[in-house]
């Protein structure tokens, strides 16, 4: 897996508090849309990863692939609206969330029309997706960098020993509907053409 860098000025510096949980949301669109929307326009919102296709970036415009926007070490901005509506104040802090959490963005089809696929997330999409979460869960440093992921100076160490102690079970690799609740009543929860929402139980 190769991971392509694409910087969102989007973050807030530094990791005060240890990752326990990954986080799957959908993009309500495009990897291309999400690329500008993390890192030109006015949206305050950011993701550490996005998985999808049709950047050109893989020299194949339906190649799944990765883009990261946010170093591991450093806080995304796309957890931090915990509502008690959801689950995670049942078993987790709710300060702090953005540096809790890895949070990765998933290509849907977004920009089509209700009964043509929208909401859908494409099988190559998801398979990349549990790639990049068995990457990170294995938290082997010298294969991290290998496929291009980067970290904030000085965190590598204590990164890498966080992500091999989260555990793999449906409390930890989660939807962001588990930490917003009715805030995010869709985000990977089923909806429109997707019945099924986040397949969880493949992770």
């Amino acid at each position: 897996m190769t991971i392509y860098w694409v910087g969102s000025p989007k973050y807030t510096a530094g990791h005060p508090a240890p990752l326990i949980a990954l986080v799957h949301h959908r993009m309500v669109g495009t990897l291309r849309s999400t690329d500008a929307a993390f890192t030109t326009d006015g949206r305050e919102a950011s993701t550490n990863f996005g998985v999808g296709y049709g950047c050109g970036r893989a020299g194949h415009p339906t190649a799944a692939h990765v883009h990261q926007y946010v170093r591991l070490g450093d806080q995304a901005w796309g957890n931090g609206n915990w509502d008690p509506s959801g689950t995670w104040d049942d078993r987790y802090p709710t300060t702090l969330v953005n540096s809790r959490t890895v949070s990765i963005e998933h290509h849907d089809n977004g920009g089509r029309t209700a009964g043509s696929g929208k909401g859908v997330v494409p099988e190559a999409v998801i398979t990349a997706s549990i790639a990049l979460d068995a990457l990170l869960l294995r938290g082997d440093l010298a294969e991290l960098k290998a496929a291009g992921i980067r970290f904030r100076s000085g965190t590598e160490t204590a990164i890498s020993r966080e992500l091999r102690a989260i555990p793999i079970d449906r409390h930890h690799l989660i939807d962001h509907h588990y930490i917003a609740g009715r805030l995010k009543p869709s985000c990977w929860r089923p909806w429109a053409d997707d019945p099924a929402g986040f397949p969880q139980a493949r992770y």
